[in-house]
């Protein structure tokens, strides 16, 4: 997760107290390896004679370094309010002494400036095929600058990179601050949250490490500039990224016509020299963001014909357009809600399907995509797994021959057993005839079941005696029901420990005789014997004990127990049950012993069922 950055264990230089004097030699800052620091502070020129309110003249300027000091010209130099040609000329010397590897008279070997250049880190932009063309990321110490139309993406590339800034790599980059500078208020808080999840990191310490700044005028930006100086020296080493979105907008507004052209380039050259010399002083990567005109008038920049691309459909294409190092590539990529990435292949077809890539793009893009895979592969070596599969193979074929050529003299026996059973089909099928006979005098005596019911119901209409009929059926049925069931149960070795029946008329809860007989039944079984009595109008998913009624067999006979006596434990999970059981219709899924007699194949003892109500409570 992302977090406040703290300051560097290693300081680079000791504090200067009052007097001017620094705690260490000359001598001992010559042993200071170039590469183990970032920079001297100009507070060092304190030793070499250099008054104190020189030095805080030269920090209001925004030179806090003497690398800075040595970028700077002689003639900006005597600018500054008090400077003199000789003060200048003193400072130059002073800055000599303290960083002589520096000085304009001093050249390196080539193999010295590759140790040097081993300080430099890259910043993902989010893409792996943006930073495959760019030599791996937005690297350090230069300047990377993104144009195009509009709706590009190149704001979304710069918030990309405001989380990506502060990803650890296993390079040993830890991560740092970025500085941005927004001169058309593009810059927004709630984008970064997104992105900031996708790579995994705090939201809120990943904008706690983005210091923003809005920049009104081209004066202004400048300034600004030498503030972002001023905090890279509070913090040094912190900071990781300069992004200033865009750099042209606020001169295209300041500086109007052909007259103040070359004004604006001047002024433009001062802040680009100024953006580079910030990238080397304190080892930063400047990220620039800026749009290209249709009024170009150069005809050297006509006839390159740059036409961004990524208006059209989510696959937009990025194109390295100069490199002091790399040539010429472009590449595609997306922007999603987690930022810039990478196209699925599922939106290159989608593209190519659209019509927006012609057929030798595709050839051509799919031709590159194979010479590379087949370029940075190692083809042996992803064959290895498939050799290795082949020769398993072949083995277990060699022991798959041995096996059979074992078992060859069994087969016969084989044959005769098949045969022996195949002597047993005329018993197997006569014994499918009686089960067919079986199942189709069941059906004939269910039909003829239906036939007397209907019977009874129309006599019933007839003499006006429904009800009476009703509850005489119902009660001859619940008789010989729980007593047939018993007899069943018996024979597979079990016992009734229960029995429900269900009231057609909603307001029927009395006690019926014919309960108190199947409870005595049960009662043989297990002790003691209740009768509950379910009164339908009273339930709901709001259970509790006024809706039900409770006799217990006592003495002979079945006694009513007060409804104070009566409480569900716990009432709790027995509502969440009930609601449960009602949502999912479980009803529907209940098998009484009359859908056991109309289909022997039903289940009477439920038990998915009873599982599912286990399950709830």
């Amino acid at each position: 997760m992302a977090a406040k950055l703290e300051k560097p264990v290693q300081e680079l230089c000791e504090e200067i107290r009052e007097d001017g004097s620094d705690t260490r030699t000359e001598e001992s800052l010559g042993h200071i390896e170039e590469e183990d620091i970032t920079f001297f502070d100009v507070d060092l020129l304190v030793e070499h004679g250099i008054a104190l309110d020189d030095i805080k003249q030269l920090k209001k300027s925004g030179i806090n370094t003497v690398k800075g000091i040595q970028m700077c010209t002689r003639k900006k130099l005597s600018t500054l309010k008090g400077f003199s040609e000789e003060k200048v000329n003193k400072i130059k010397d002073a800055c000599g002494k303290i960083c002589p590897v520096s000085t304009a008279g001093c050249f390196l070997t080539g193999l010295e400036v590759c140790e040097q250049r081993k300080q430099l880190f890259t910043l993902t932009t989010g893409s792996k095929n943006i930073d495959k063309i760019i030599g791996g990321g937005v690297e350090s110490m230069s300047i990377t600058e993104v144009f195009g139309e509009a709706r590009t993406g190149k704001t979304q590339l710069a918030h990309t990179l405001c989380v990506t800034a502060q990803l650890p790599t296993d390079t040993g980059y830890t991560g740092g601050k970025v500085m941005y500078i927004d001169t058309e208020r593009t810059f927004r808080p709630d984008r970064i949250k997104p992105i900031a999840d996708r790579f995994e990191l705090d939201s809120n310490a990943v904008l706690d490490n983005i210091l923003y700044a809005r920049a009104y005028n081209s004066e202004h930006q400048y300034e600004l500039l030498n503030s972002v100086s001023d905090k890279f020296h509070e913090e040094p080493g912190m900071f990781k990224l300069l992004i200033i979105d865009s750099i042209m907008a606020l001169f295209r507004v300041d500086f109007t016509g052909s007259a103040e052209m070359t004004e604006r380039q001047s002024k433009l050259g001062l802040m680009l020299s100024k953006l580079q010399k910030i990238s080397e002083e304190y080892n930063v990567a400047v990220f620039l963001t800026n749009q290209i005109t249709t009024d170009l008038q150069y005809s050297l920049i006509n006839d390159l014909d740059i036409k961004p691309v990524g208006a059209k459909g989510n696959v937009r294409i990025a194109r390295l357009f100069d490199s002091p190092k790399l040539e010429e590539q472009e590449v595609e990529f997306v922007i999603r809600n987690g930022g810039v990435s990478d196209p699925e292949k599922t939106e290159l077809i989608r593209q190519c399907e659209g019509g927006k890539m012609k057929n030798e793009d595709v050839l051509r893009r799919t031709a590159e995509d194979y010479s590379s895979y087949i370029t940075n592969t190692n083809i042996e070596k992803k064959l290895e797994p498939v050799n290795k599969a082949i020769d398993d193979m072949l083995a277990r074929l060699e022991e798959f021959e041995a096996m059979f050529t074992f078992i060859e003299p069994d087969v016969k026996d084989s044959k005769d057993i098949l045969n022996s059973i195949l002597a047993y089909k005329p018993e197997f099928e006569d014994l499918c005839a009686k089960i067919d006979s079986t199942e189709f005098l069941v059906a004939h005596i269910k039909s003829n079941l239906d036939m007397l019911e209907a019977k009874i119901e129309e006599a019933e209409t007839k003499l006006g005696v429904s009800d009476t009929t009703s509850k005489v059926t119902e009660k001859v049925s619940n008789i010989f029901t729980p007593l047939f069931v018993d007899e069943l149960a018996s024979k597979m070795g079990l016992v009734i420990a229960g029995y429900y029946a269900a009231s057609e008329n909603i307001r029927d809860n009395t006690f019926e005789k014919t309960y108190h007989k199947v409870a005595e039944k049960i009662a043989s079984n297990y002790s003691p014997s209740y009768v509950v009595v379910v009164n339908n109008s009273k339930v709901s998913t709001e259970a509790d004990s006024s809706s039900l009624k409770v006799a217990q067999l006592s003495e002979g006979g079945f006694r009513q127990i007060e409804e104070q006596n009566i409480s569900l434990s716990p009432a709790q999970a027995t509502s969440y049950a009930i609601v449960a059981l009602m949502q999912q219709k479980a009803f529907q899924k209940l098998i009484d012993f009359d859908n056991h007699l109309d289909n022997i194949c039903a289940d009477w003892m439920n038990v998915e069922l009873n599982k599912t109500i286990e399950s709830y409570l």
